[in-house]
C-alpha cells in the first residue's frame, strides 16, 4: 500500500534540527503501532529509504535529509509533496 500526501516542510528546534513534514492524521493511523515505520519516500526526483516516526505527541513525521532537499530545491517553509510506501 502507498499513500501521498502534501506538507510543508519544517524544522525541529535545537541545534541540528531535522527539516520533516508531518504525516496527516488519516495517513498516521494506518500504522499500527507507535514505533519507526520503515518505508520508501519520493520526493520529486528523489527516492530513499527512512521511517514514518512518531514525534511524541501522537502525531507522526518523515525526515526530509539534506541530499533531498537539494536535489529538489526544497527549504523550510516549502510545500512538499511526498509518497511513501512500506518496505
Amino acid at each position: 500500500m502507498q499513500w501521498t500526501f502534501t506538507g510543508e516542510i519544517e524544522r525541529f528546534d535545537g541545534p541540528g534540527g531535522w527539516y520533516h513534514v508531518d504525516v496527516p492524521g488519516d495517513i498516521g493511523d494506518e500504522f499500527e503501532h507507535d514505533g519507526f515505520i520503515p518505508v520508501i519516500a519520493e520526493v520529486g526526483v528523489s527516492r530513499w529509504e527512512t521511517s514514518v516516526m512518531p514525534k511524541g505527541d501522537g502525531t507522526r513525521f518523515v525526515a526530509v535529509k539534506a541530499a533531498v532537499r537539494r536535489a529538489n530545491d526544497l527549504d523550510e517553509g516549502d510545500p512538499i509533496t511526498v509518497t511513501i510506501r512500506r518496505r
